[in-house]
Formats: structure tokens, sequence, C-alpha cells
């Protein structure tokens, strides 16, 4: 479907497809705006046709020949004045949709151009207007065939966002996946595949933290939401034990952690969409460790969220609560009431690992997002993090967030952060 809606920026009169759509006013003689244009592009023998049409009502469509347009047909429609939604205005746009599409499939037209109709000097308000717009189209197409294509074209700057935005929200698929560790346990995921067709996309892998899984408790959909908004591919796996995939995760390990996220990456690497140049990686909490530990060459950039740089003592923290055993079962109740289990090699293996050094050995961009307020892992971490850094890199602290950035604001502020670095550090 999304290979059949285009969004453009530009002039509707130098479209070449088999019609383009006016948003006429209801005499059909012409006036300021799209419809001014067209008539002026088209040239007059388009008013002398369109006089003999008897006018056009609200909503309704009438068809002529295009003249000295590279569209061979002009599609009339009047669209509805804005009065503040008290006089259905939605219905009466929604129906210029549909009735403009049913008389391009009754000329046989397979191509059709469409301006942004009312949001002119007729004040629909765009942000209203464009998903009536865009959801009348696409129910069209999914019955029906013989348009093949239909392009929105829109004059301004913001018309033109709203729409790309608009389409990328809609088309935007989160596909299951699923690759295997190398100890054959399946690992289960998420692509999140922007709107816009691209041959190769920058992609971005993100790395959950202790106990958590490829959602985050939606702070992950939130990341993925931006980022495949601003045309990055993403993908993001639960780790062994963890969410859908296999294993038992009261035996993991920070190595086996880090040959999760490898088997991750190796798979990421081997889909045709993906640019293999253009690799990046989020890591939340203990998964900032796993993926600094890692260091994988692939990488060309980092943003670190909540980070955890001394693992052993960040994670024994939360144990302490309940029952901290490192040299036997150590057992804690999460916030989300999940029963957590950790074994002894969970705490021998960091004696395996300095991820401070690891850090200093990375020589690529790299992005600290850290709470003002973390409870679960203090500030001091990011710091560490960030002193032992190379550069490229940014220390960002959000005022008043906890761990999780949970308020709107904040997470707003740290999505924002996360997707601005990587257009700068990743396309």
């Amino acid at each position: 479907m999304k290979e059949r809606i285009k969004i453009i920026k530009g002039d509707i009169t130098k479209i070449k497809t088999d019609a383009i759509v006016n948003a006429a006013n209801k005499t059909l003689l012409g006036g300021g705006g799209v419809d001014g244009a067209i008539h002026k592009a088209a040239g007059p023998e388009l008013l002398e046709e369109c006089k003999k049409l008897g006018g056009c009502k609200t909503g309704e469509a009438k068809i002529t020949k295009g003249y000295n347009l590279p569209a061979k047909y002009v599609i009339h429609t009047v669209g509805p004045v804005w009065r503040d939604g008290k006089e259905n205005e939605e219905d009466k746009l929604a129906t210029c949709y549909r009735n403009s599409l049913e008389l391009a499939v009754e000329n046989k037209i397979k191509s059709v151009a469409f301006p942004s109709i009312s949001t002119g000097a007729y004040g629909f308000p765009i942000e209203k207007a464009a998903p009536i717009a865009l959801k009348e189209v696409k129910k069209f197409l999914e019955e029906n065939d013989v348009i093949k294509e239909v392009i929105f074209v829109l004059f301004s700057e913001k018309d033109f966002q709203v729409y790309q935005n608009l389409v990328q929200k809609e088309f935007m698929k989160e596909n299951k996946v699923e690759t295997i560790n190398k100890f054959q346990e399946k690992l289960r995921g998420l692509e999140d595949v922007p709107g816009a067709v691209l041959e190769k996309y920058s992609t971005v892998i993100l790395a959950h933290g202790f106990g958590g899984d490829k959602r985050e408790l939606g702070m992950f959909d939130d990341v993925a939401k931006s980022l495949t908004e601003n045309n990055f591919l993403v993908y993001r796996f639960d780790f062994s034990g963890s969410g859908e995939s296999e294993g038992d995760y009261s035996e993991t390990s920070l190595t086996k952690l880090a040959g999760d996220l490898r088997s991750v990456i190796d798979f990421v690497k081997e889909q045709p969409k993906v640019d293999i140049n253009k690799l990046a990686i989020v890591g939340m909490s203990f998964g900032t460790t796993i993926s600094v530990v890692l260091n994988a060459s692939e990488i060309k950039s980092y943003v670190l969220l909540g980070s955890v740089a001394n693992p052993y003592e960040v994670l024994k923290k939360l144990f302490q609560e309940y029952t901290f055993n490192p040299k036997g079962e150590s057992f804690r109740i999460s916030s989300e009431g999940k029963h957590v289990k950790m074994g002894a090699q969970f705490w021998e293996d960091f004696s395996n690992y300095n991820p401070p050094k690891s850090i200093s050995e990375i020589h690529k961009p790299i992005c600290i997002i850290h709470g003002e307020k973390d409870t679960a892992a203090p500030l001091k971490e990011a710091k560490i993090f960030y002193e032992n850094a190379n550069e490229p890199k940014k220390l960002i602290i959000v005022k008043e967030a906890d761990h999780g950035f949970y308020k709107l604001n904040e997470r707003q502020e740290m999505v924002k952060e996360l997707t601005d670095w990587f257009n700068k550090y990743l396309k």
C-alpha cells in the first residue's frame, strides 16, 4: 500500500500524472491559490470548458481536460469552508476525496495528484485535514486497484512535514523476527520499519536492561517510534531468558548477554534493507554495560541511557533488600512484581570485565543520557562513562528524571536528544 501513496513538496501544476485534483470554488471559474495556479497553467481553454459544467457543489467532483498542463485531466472538487467543525466540514472534506477518486476510476485514470484541499483560504486546519485525506485515500486504494498511484503535492514546508509525519506513522511496520545465540536458544524480537521506502536504512539496535525486555515498559516503543519517523530501521530483541526468548535468565551472565548482542548484530547485518555501514546501538541500564564491553567493531555510534559503569555494585543494591548471595542464589522482586533469581555465575563473571576501561577503547560517537534523580543507577555511573569515553561525546542530564524517564516531558526530552544524536552521527 505505501508504495502507492507518495508525499512530495512542489507545484501541482508541474506534476505529470494522469490527473491532478483542483481545489476549486463552486463556480469552477478559477480563483486564488491552487485553483488560480491550475487555470493559469492550463490556459484559457480550461475556463471555457468549466463554463459548460454548471458549477459544482461542496463535496462533489467534475472532470475536464488538462490542456497545457502535464496532466491529461483535471478533477475539480469543492472543499468545505472551515467553520470550527460546526457544519460537518470533516465529512464534507472526506467526500471530496472519495468522489474525486471515484471519478478517476470511471475515467480509467491510474495516477492522481492531490493538493491539500480546503487548508488554504478556506481555513481548514492542516492537522485535521491531513488525517482525513490519508484515511480516505488509503481506504479507497484498499478496495480498488485501478488507481496505481496517489501523490499528495504540498506547496508549503509545514504542510509537507504534517503529511510526511502522518504517512510514516500510518505505515510504520512492526514485524516479529528471531535468531539464535551460540547456545542454540531462540532470541525473539521486533523489527520496526519506517513508513518511507528506502533501498537501505541506517539501523539502530536497542539493548534492554537487567530483567527487562524489548519494550522496556513502553520506553523502547517510544524510542522506536521516533527513530522510524526519522527513517531509521530499528531492531530490538529479548536477551536469552527474557521476554519471549528461550533460556533461563537465572543462569545468565554478562558474558552470555554480550554473546546474545553479538548474535543480534550478526543477524541484523544479514538483513537486505540494512546499511551495514550505518549501525548504532541504544543501551538501556544494564544494556549499556553489555553494549560497552562487547565493543562491536560494526557499531558506528552509541546512545547510553541510565548507564551502569559498575554493574556489580549497582545490581547488588537491587538484591540487598531481599537476598544477595554472590556464592549461591540471589533473589529479589522487581518493581513490576516479577520474581528474579540469579545464580553465583552472574556475580563471578563481573571480575572478567572493566566497563570504564572498555568504553575508553571505543572510538565512536557516544551520547550519554541520564536522569538527574536516577535511584537505580546513580548519576555518578553516567559521569564515570563520560569521563572515560573518547570524543565526540556528550553528557545530557535530564532534570528531575528517574531511571526510566517516566514523566512525559522527561521521556520526550530523552527521545528527542537520542534521535537528534543519530540524525547527526548516523546519517
